[in-house]
Order: C-alpha cells, then structure tokens, then sequence
C-alpha cells in the first residue's frame, strides 16, 4: 500500500511539472549595444518579434536608443501561448544618448557609461581598420550564428 502512494505521489509530481511550465528553455539572442531600430529589424528577419519592456531616458528618438539587455518574454520560455509557439524578445532601451557635447546631451565622459559609451565608438572605428577587418572577419567565421559586430560591415555604412 505504501508503495502505492509512492507510485502515485511521483505521477502526479511529473504530471504537475508539464502542466505548470517544465518545457524547453529559449534564450534570447544577444542585441546588447544595438540601436532598437537595427535590433528589432535583425529580429523581424528572423520571423521574431520585439517588444520594449523598460526604457531609461527621452534624450533619443526611439529608432535611435541603445539596447542594454534582452530576454524572451515568460510565455517564450514556456516554449508555446495559445496561438503556438511564442517568439517574443523584451529589450530594454537606454534613451539617454552617449556622451555628451557641447550640443549634445548626454553621459558625462568620466562617467562609467560615458567610459563604456567612447570605448565602443573607439572599437567601431578600429572595425574600420584593416586590423579591424581582418578580426570581424573571423569572429564572423567562429560565430555564424551571432549577429555582427557593430562597425564590422562597411558597406551598411
């Protein structure tokens, strides 16, 4: 009899974890660094879509905001909704700019995302270099299934 219960208590516990959400994990391609406007067409092109989940900022247009992070949304991770499988990736964008100018707002330049914002441009001109080339064209090479780096492409600019 014990045994029974026993028997019964783990069906119920395994029937329980595929109700309540025991399905494949998805994890949501990296579009940090990305303007929303490039992020959101990269995931239109691959049948995805994006919804803004939080927003820093009113400094930038929206097209022209930085993405800081995503993830799929909650139903995603559970692999389905009731239309089928969901696709969403919630971002969260940075409004504020990049370092500031004399006519330009923006994070100060000794600020840590004013450091992290001319570090980024700096690496996107070095992408411009033949050095620069010569790396995109390998990281491109070891990671085909990753977007490309910002800068890497001169043609798109």
């Amino acid at each position: 009899m014990k045994t029974m219960a026993m028997v019964l208590s783990a069906a119920a516990g395994v029937a329980a974890a595929g109700i309540f959400g025991a399905g494949v994990a998805h994890s949501a391609p990296n579009l940090d660094g990305m303007t929303w406007s490039d992020a959101s067409a990269r995931l239109d092109s691959w049948g995805m879509k994006a919804q803004v989940s939080t927003r820093v900022g009113d400094r930038l247009d929206e097209g022209e905001c930085i993405v800081t992070s995503s993830t799929m949304s909650a139903k995603a991770a559970r692999g389905f909704t009731e239309d089928g499988p969901s696709n969403t990736v919630l971002v969260s964008l940075d409004c504020n700019g990049s370092v500031a100018s004399a006519t330009k707002p923006g994070y100060s330049a000794a600020s840590p995302e004013g450091r992290k914002a001319i570090e980024t441009v700096k690496a996107q001109e070095w992408y411009k270099t033949e050095g620069g080339q010569i790396y995109c064209r390998k990281y491109e090479k070891q990671y085909p299934d990753r977007p490309p780096l910002k800068g890497c492409n001169l043609e798109e600019e």
